[in-house]
């Protein structure tokens, strides 16, 4: 539980949050989580979408104090640093959890979604430190581009071997990965987090 929370399935470490976070001007993770939009954004991630598929007793104990560690003042963890290879923290950490979490409620995961739909879109602006794999992410945004959002979304979750598993199998996850990436273009990304919150209604 602590290797999977703290290392990684938190949404605010290495992994699902951290493509969100830098994309709406956050700099550290306690910027991130002391963000009026972000932070609640990690917190339903980690609490809502990654806890359930843990089965460790004591998860969610575990989460929120993973959550107040993060908030600690004295500690500056730059979220730029965490980016390093994003694509296969992805795909060890995050996509598992997706899976998980699809088949024990049979609904999608949209936090996770929507923080694998910021990763798509900071591999496209060529932000985060060396990723090794990120190049066949960029290959996929090349023959499609901005504007055709739901092909990207269906060539990319469908890379089985790039994630090891067709994500496209999870039902709703391409349409929920493409729907953000639509959101993001047309509204930014910190707009897009406050429509995926709840926040706004605008499509």
């Amino acid at each position: 539980l602590q290797h999977r929370l703290a290392s990684g399935q938190d949404g605010g470490g290495h992994g699902d949050g951290v493509p969100a976070a830098i994309l709406a001007g956050c700099e550290t993770v306690l910027e991130a989580v002391r963000h009026p939009v972000v932070g609640p954004f990690l917190q339903r991630a980690m609490l809502d979408e990654i806890v359930p598929t843990l089965d460790a007793p004591g998860s969610e104990a575990y989460a929120r104090a993973v959550l107040d560690r993060f908030a600690n003042p004295y500690v500056r963890h730059a979220l730029h640093d965490i980016s390093l290879q994003q694509t296969m923290k992805m795909r060890v950490r995050v996509v598992p959890t997706i899976v998980r979490y699809a088949e024990r409620t049979a609904r999608v995961p949209e936090a996770l979604a929507f923080g694998f739909a910021a990763y798509l879109r900071m591999v496209r602006e060529g932000l985060g430190l060396a990723d090794d794999q990120a190049e066949r992410v960029r290959g996929h945004w090349s023959r499609f581009g901005d504007g055709a959002e739901p092909d990207v979304a269906a060539a990319v979750c469908g890379d089985e071997a790039l994630w090891g598993t067709d994500l496209s199998r999870v039902s709703g996850f391409t349409a929920a990965v493409a729907g953000a990436l639509v959101r993001m273009r047309r509204h930014g990304v910190a707009a897009a987090m406050e429509q995926q919150m709840g926040v706004v209604t605008a499509a």
